[in-house]
């Protein structure tokens, strides 16, 4: 069974043009050295609290009535931006102790939740984004209503930011594919992109933390920290997941992962 969530642009956090940067400025700048990352991760927390702080206030404001009454499509879609904006902030918390010296292990939270709700409300999540890049996203989902065992708001992360990803790196026109299949005691989930693809050299790191300063498309048209694949990592390591990774130059790109069945 094959959905679409519209049109829309295609994303990774890869790094496909090789770094043209100096050891010393890598050093100098970004996430990359150890130092800066310990000394800026409490001012990123506060930068980053107090914006959900003022958009969770907005989006409520508006949930509210206070400037006029609401039909049930805006209703509907406030109340995506409002889980969002949850989620966001759960994500800062989880960033912060992945950023912080000594790593504290990533809380989990696994109860039995049906996979296709999981990938219907990722791929809602990410359709504005790619139908303002004028990407399409696809879902491919077996009959039935498989069962898994993870923490739900996460893994709805790591599909969005796999989708995000993706977007960034798919022409428009390009499509995202997210799906779904049963295999013995686990479900694979597999995102697929149209997109530019990513040198075989570099799949290996692809899931590392580097200097945002060095990060760049092909093109050299998209600039992007790398985190929104480091989250992925570690929150994939934290449901003793493996990600797996291939990769076409021109022809895009496959990532997929697996989650184990409820029983």
């Amino acid at each position: 069974m094959a959905e679409s969530a519209g049109s829309g642009k295609n994303a990774r956090d890869h790094e496909p043009e090789e770094n043209r940067e100096s050891g010393q400025d890598t050093q100098r700048r970004g996430f990359g050295a150890s130092h800066t990352q310990e000394v800026s991760a409490p001012k990123l927390a506060h930068e980053l609290r107090t914006r959900l702080a003022i958009i969770r206030g907005s989006v409520d404001n508006v949930r509210d009535g206070v400037f006029g009454e609401l039909n049930n499509n805006q209703k509907r879609y406030l109340d995506i931006a409002a889980e969002s904006v949850e989620r966001m902030s759960e994500l800062v918390e989880d960033l912060m102790a992945t950023m912080a010296p000594g790593r504290a292990p990533m809380r989990i939270h696994r109860e039995p939740s049906p996979v296709i709700d999981i990938v219907r409300t990722a791929v809602e999540s990410a359709h504005s984004l790619a139908y303002k890049e004028g990407i399409n996203i696809l879902a491919n989902f077996p009959k039935g209503s498989p069962v898994v065992l993870c923490d739900r708001v996460k893994i709805e992360q790591v599909l969005l930011n796999l989708f995000r990803n993706a977007i960034k790196f798919t022409s428009r026109g390009g499509a995202i594919t997210v799906s779904v299949a049963e295999k013995d005691d686990c479900v694979e989930i597999i995102v697929s992109d149209t997109g530019v693809g990513i040198p075989q050299e570099k799949l290996d790191s692809l899931f590392e933390e580097k200097d945002p300063s060095v990060v760049r498309t092909a093109d050299g048209g998209y600039r992007t920290s790398g985190l929104g694949l480091v989250i992925v990592k570690n929150i994939l390591d934290a449901h003793n997941s493996r990600i797996s990774v291939s990769s076409r130059i021109g022809k895009g790109t496959q990532v997929s992962f697996t989650l184990p069945l409820a029983r």
